[in-house]
């Protein structure tokens, strides 16, 4: 099976990566406070949607061109991260600790786990994982929506 590529998208993958590092440590602030909000964080801010609409793309595409029938990628996809996730939420439970950032209860940290990610910086892995689901359930359900409603028309 060939694989397409997509020398752009692969291009700009790079260069959003770098701008998610810019948004973390205004690199650009030693010379320009001004310069670096414009280029950080105005600019810089499309690295985040675009990462959301690449995983769209790859991982959601084929699931809903294949009429809800090829689960693998979203599968494989989903799987992949929340094993991701829940290991580098391992690795940064000692910093946690020393930060004196751990929850309070186990209540606050099921949250942080589920929607906020248990530290700053790892809020994409529950967004991209709960985005995921949440699409494919809710465009799954309005296909079958509209092709029932259709039938009723018809």
């Amino acid at each position: 099976m060939r694989h397409k590529t997509f020398a752009g998208i692969d291009y700009f993958r790079l260069i959003a990566a770098f701008m998610v590092i810019a948004i973390h440590i205004s690199p650009l602030s030693v010379w320009s406070e001004g310069i670096d909000y414009l280029i950080t964080y105005c600019i810089g801010r499309i690295a985040v949607p675009f990462f959301f609409m690449t995983t769209g793309y790859f991982v959601l595409a084929p699931y809903v061109l294949s009429n809800f029938k090829k689960k693998y990628a979203l599968r494989k996809y989903l799987v992949k991260n929340i094993r991701l996730y829940l290991i580098v939420t391992a690795v940064y439970i000692p910093i946690s600790i020393y930060s004196g950032n751990m929850p309070k209860s186990i209540m606050e940290f099921i949250k942080q786990l589920l929607f906020d990610g248990t530290f700053y910086h790892l809020w994409y892995f529950p967004a991209a994982i709960i985005g995921c689901v949440l699409l494919a359930y809710l465009t799954k359900n309005q296909f079958r929506q509209q092709f029932t409603f259709r039938s009723l028309l018809m």
